[in-house]
């Protein structure tokens, strides 16, 4: 019997044109309307009400806002490398409270590394993506704290090569992977549409992105999905770039998913409490 997981990944779907921009449509309403201080349900969409989505745009989450507000000029490769990893809002701001100098050696970055573990939070969100577990296994580490001290800071220097390599979001990904050792797909995916998105000139934001097991399951044209969007989105949206297109794709299949086989518990809104009046 397959496991849950391989189940899920499995998990086909048709996203067409029409299909996705309406859902886009629907999750930037909720996004528009959690903003602004209500609370759910925003949408008489059970599965939007629900549960948890990621944003249409990249420059709406809240994670990527974070990323982008503390971004260093200096050692901007080595910052992407390590806050992508991370991938939390509370701690990058913590990490960068004294400047970015700790970025500039291998030494320095396993020193922060340690004091960062001896906070005792938990070091990477698990919440936007998952960080693979197994990162560190080709060097001999089973857990992600090890792989932070012994093998995060020593791939740093090969990996920043790797995506200095080159301007297309695809190459960047597979290189850093490789240049990692493997199981980092999708984080080096997120730290090259970071460069994209700071750097333009530096990762050209129209190239070709990677995509996941998710978008992969779609039966859709991406050239046809983009300009479909393009053509049709809302005069107050920016445009859409590939790698958007890979995301709402993404986000599509988990609407699709949850639609035919129920919201996962650990992706469900927690019920709102009322808060209780009291007589004084």
């Amino acid at each position: 019997m397959p496991s849950i997981v391989q189940a899920i990944n499995d998990f086909k779907f048709e996203a067409t044109p029409e299909g996705v921009l309406d859902f886009l449509k629907k999750r930037e309403g909720v996004r528009v309307k959690k903003e602004s201080g209500l609370v759910p349900p925003w949408t008489d969409d059970k599965v939007l009400s629900k549960s948890k989505f990621l944003n249409v745009f990249r420059e709406n989450d809240k994670v990527s806002k974070v990323i982008y507000a503390n971004a260093p000029s200096n050692m901007f490769y080595e910052y992407i490398y390590i806050m992508r990893l991370v991938n939390h809002a509370i701690h990058i701001p913590w990490l960068m409270q004294d400047g970015s100098e700790w970025l500039s050696s291998v030494e320095s970055v396993r020193d922060k590394m340690r004091h960062f573990i001896d906070k005792g939070d938990t070091v990477c969100n698990p919440g936007a993506y998952q960080i693979n577990p197994r990162i560190g296994f080709k060097y001999g580490y089973r857990n992600i704290r090890d792989s932070l001290i012994n093998v995060i800071p020593n791939r740093m220097p090969y990996v920043i090569e790797a995506l200095k390599s080159t301007n297309q979001i695809d190459v960047a990904t597979d290189n850093a992977n490789k240049a990692f050792g493997g199981f980092t797909n999708f984080w080096m995916f997120q730290a090259a549409i970071d460069i994209a998105w700071i750097y333009p000139s530096k990762m050209d934001r129209n190239s070709k992105p990677y995509f996941g097991s998710g978008s992969k399951q779609s039966i859709i044209d991406e050239d046809i999905m983009l300009s479909y969007l393009n053509e049709n989105k809302p005069i107050a949206w920016r445009e859409f770039y590939p790698f958007d297109v890979e995301n709402a794709i993404c986000e599509y299949r988990k609407y699709c998913m949850r639609k035919a086989k129920g919201i996962p518990f650990n992706r469900q809104y927690k019920a709102i409490k009322p808060q209780l009046k009291l007589n004084v």
